[in-house]
């Protein structure tokens, strides 16, 4: 069992901003609640002053930007992704990684996922592949299938919507407060809670 106490250092391998909110933005707030550090690390540089907002408003204050083009990570060597999220594995030396699922719909978040593992292939740390609304479970017959419920409470919830409301320019086609709070009720079914986030176990260390 994911045992957030234990993960005292969490760090983010997410391909844009607003992908660390969509998609562990209530973890991550529940987790420094009990006295983790969080580091942020997104290989595309673009909507800076809303990625640094939504993360004030989330209590992050850690972030790293690299120089990848935009929906065009596919474009550069996997080594040349791999090799630059290994430097912030090697820097923060985290407990808990989050990352993207390998059948999202977008590139860049399928190119992140690979990078991420081959980053931590050879390091004792829990890698979570986490679920982007509008992105994650399109692609059939491959669906996203959870095996990880984090129980969120309604301040955790709260939070994480009004940071993601900071990213203007991303909070439409398709994402909502409303329908963030929708998928995060039936994620709690699974918790027998009122709200959760829904992650798959890529790597567990027990």
């Amino acid at each position: 069992m994911l045992d957030l106490l234990r993960c005292k250092r969490i760090l983010t391998l997410m391909a844009h901003p607003d992908d660390e909110t969509l998609g562990c933005g209530g973890t991550l707030v529940r987790a420094m609640e009990k006295g983790s550090t969080v580091d942020i690390v997104i290989p595309v540089r673009r909507i800076e002053d809303e990625c640094y907002e939504a993360i004030k408003t989330l209590g992050v204050t850690s972030i790293s930007f690299g120089d990848f083009r935009d929906n065009e990570m596919d474009d550069y060597p996997l080594m040349t992704v791999s090799k630059f999220f290994e430097n912030y594995v090697e820097l923060f030396n985290p407990d808990l990684i989050f990352t993207h699922y390998p059948d999202c719909t977008n590139q860049d978040h399928r190119v992140c996922y690979e990078a991420a593992i081959i980053a931590t292939r050879k390091r004792n740390v829990e890698l979570l592949g986490c679920e982007i609304l509008s992105s994650t479970g399109y692609l059939k017959p491959v669906r996203f299938e959870p095996n990880i419920f984090i129980e969120l409470n309604e301040r955790h919830m709260k939070t994480k919507c009004e940071a993601m409301k900071k990213y203007v320019s991303e909070f439409q086609n398709g994402r909502s407060a409303e329908k963030l709070e929708a998928l995060a009720k039936y994620r709690g079914i699974f918790s027998n809670g009122q709200y959760a986030e829904a992650f798959m176990l890529f790597k567990g260390i027990v």
